[in-house]
């Protein structure tokens, strides 16, 4: 018997993305909800197939299937993160919250608006209309894809008793860029909440894609085809590529800052922080960034897949760390869980030629701190980096070392806590002998390579 070929082209990725979704989804309610009725889920499920289901028909280089997958899972993860502190949320809120991430660039996709017609598109909930160009892509709807979107959401999710739609339209909203203000007139302050998770998702999803910079090339061309490139003053993938860093640090990373701190919370979380700021650390194009910060960063990985013990992870990390901070000293506290207490790993790295500082290795190997004290017990509170920018300016009631510190020649310093999931597990201090505080690049490749330490091993 002949069997019949299948009437479409099946694509093993696609189906892989909506299965994966599927099980992303699905933790996300019993984490997040776990009281949600079986309707939520059949809802969200639903509308993960509408979308998917509409977006693979694509025609834009970058903007697809796959975008959307990543920017759902990092919305999911955020979401996750955020319930870990605020507890559980309603059906409602998720269920809505899911469908603006899958729907939050749908609108790039020509045709699926009820009032589309060939190449006559409606741009606008007015009821505006644009003509596509015979030959363009679906990237020539970029500047009108917001709204094209919440017209889509209208019309064909509505149906749904769990979603709010008009809460689906506005989360989309905060997808603009570039980011809008917020609107200071809404009082429940739970728009904001899950608005500014979306937004952020959008962000991290995309640039924290572990293979982001290699998909440029297919954001260029949506740039070139839009006009962008031109106003942006880039000409090639390259262009882009070299100007991204700038990009990030004067256009994203304010808008997205505090969603970072909340994944760094979680170990998802962490992956998705690691790959953004090796992202941007990979083209970063200051000298003394990136040179010393590339050289570091190949060190850490080769001593991750030869190291056989956590000692030797810290010893290399501190070393590193040193070299990079162009410090005097570095040395690792590690965690005692039975008295909660910060004590010496007896880990150092030191720069040589200054014999003061075996005083201060002995009492730093003396004392312990518990949270709240001196600059480690302070990581141990706040599970934060944490610096002071002059010694001469401490209490030594407070920080107990800060005067012997300074006998030997130390003027500032940076503690660095190092997780195990959400627990602060040790901290590695870097004092420097010139009065300094951290830059934004600082301490995004310190979180760089301290979180990919501790992702890739059990601290």
């Amino acid at each position: 018997m002949r069997i019949p070929r299948p009437e479409a082209v099946f694509y093993p990725s696609d189906y892989l993305i909506n299965a994966r979704l599927k099980k992303s989804i699905l933790s996300c309610f019993e984490l997040v909800c776990p009281d949600a009725p079986d309707e939520a889920y059949d809802t969200s499920f639903k509308v993960l197939d509408i979308a998917l289901s509409v977006l693979e028909k694509s025609s834009a280089a970058y903007h697809n299937v796959e975008h959307t997958s990543l920017v759902t899972q990092c919305g999911l993860d955020i979401i996750e993160a955020i319930s870990l502190k605020i507890g559980k949320l309603n059906s409602e809120d998720l269920t809505s919250y899911i469908a603006a991430l899958l729907c939050h660039d749908i609108g790039y996709v020509r045709g699926i608006c009820q009032q589309d017609n060939n190449h006559k598109q409606i741009i606008s909930l007015d009821g505006k209309f644009i003509d596509l160009e015979e030959y363009s892509t679906d990237a020539s709807l970029t500047p009108y894809h917001v709204e094209r979107g919440k017209i889509f959401v209208e019309e064909r999710i509505s149906e749904f008793p769990l979603i709010n739609v008009e809460k689906v339209k506005k989360f989309i909203s905060e997808t603009t860029f570039p980011v809008p203000d917020k609107d200071s007139s809404n009082e429940s302050g739970s728009f904001y909440d899950f608005a500014a998770c979306v937004q952020a998702a959008d962000l991290i999803g995309q640039m924290g894609d572990p293979k982001y910079i290699s998909k440029l090339s297919k954001l260029y061309l949506e740039f070139k085809e839009t006009g962008a490139a031109k106003m942006m003053k880039i000409s090639s993938p390259v262009d882009l590529k070299d100007t991204y860093p700038q990009f990030f640090w004067s256009s994203v990373y304010d808008h997205i800052k505090e969603h970072i701190n909340i994944l760094e919370q979680s170990p998802r979380g962490k992956k998705w922080i690691t790959s953004l700021y090796k992202n941007v650390f990979t083209r970063q194009k200051s000298e003394t960034f990136s040179l010393s910060a590339q050289i570091l960063f190949d060190r850490m990985l080769k001593l991750i897949s030869k190291a056989e013990t956590n000692f030797e992870i810290f010893q290399g990390l501190a070393k590193g760390l040193l070299e990079f901070y162009d410090g005097l000293i570095a040395h690792v506290y590690e965690l005692d869980k039975d008295e909660m207490v910060l004590r010496s790993k007896k880990i150092w790295s030191v720069k040589e030629g200054n014999s003061k500082i075996k005083e201060f290795i002995k009492e730093s190997e003396r004392i312990t701190f518990e949270s709240g004290h001196g600059m480690p017990g302070r990581c141990l509170e706040f599970k934060e980096p944490q610096w002071h920018e002059d010694f001469s300016s401490l209490d030594i009631n407070t920080f107990p070392r800060a005067k012997l510190a300074l006998s030997v020649g130390v003027k500032a310093g940076i503690a660095i806590p190092i997780f195990t999931g959400t627990n602060v597990t040790a901290v590695i201090e870097i004092f420097s002998e010139e009065k300094r505080l951290p830059s934004n690049e600082d301490l995004s490749f310190i979180r760089l390579v301290t979180d990919y330490v501790a992702t890739q091993f059990e601290l």
